[in-house]
C-alpha cells in the first residue's frame, strides 16, 4: 500500500509537472500566435500601402509621360520654326548682299 501511495504521489507530481509544462507551452503558443497575427496584419497593411504607392507612382508616370509628349511636340514645332527662320534669314542676307552689290555697281557707273 505504501508503494502504491508512493507511485500515486509520484504520478501526481509528474502529472502536475506535465500540466505546468503544457500550460507554459500553451501560453508560449498563444504568444507566438498573437505575434504571427500581428505580423500578418502588418504585412497586409504594407501590401495595401505598396499597392497605393504603386498606383500613385503609375499616375505620376502617366502624367509625366503626357507632359513629355507635349514638350516633345512643342520642341519639334520650335525646331521647325527655327529652321524656317534660319532659311528666311539666309535668303534675306543674300538679298541684302545682292542689293548692296547692285547699288555699289550702280554708283560706280554713275560716278564721274
Amino acid at each position: 500500500e505504501k508503494k502504491l501511495l508512493f507511485v500515486e504521489q509520484e504520478a501526481m507530481e509528474r502529472i502536475i509537472i506535465v500540466e505546468e509544462e503544457v500550460q507554459k507551452i500553451t501560453q508560449e503558443k498563444d504568444k507566438y500566435k498573437a505575434r504571427l497575427e500581428e505580423r500578418e496584419e502588418e504585412l497586409r497593411r504594407l501590401e495595401h500601402r505598396s499597392e497605393e504607392d504603386r498606383r500613385k507612382l503609375e499616375k505620376k508616370v502617366d502624367n509625366l509621360s503626357g507632359k513629355v509628349a507635349v514638350l516633345t511636340k512643342e520642341l519639334c514645332e520650335e525646331r521647325a520654326l527655327n529652321k524656317s527662320l534660319q532659311a528666311n534669314q539666309r535668303d534675306w542676307i543674300a538679298k541684302v548682299v545682292a542689293s548692296n552689290k547692285s547699288l555699289a555697281e550702280s554708283q560706280e557707273k554713275h560716278a564721274p
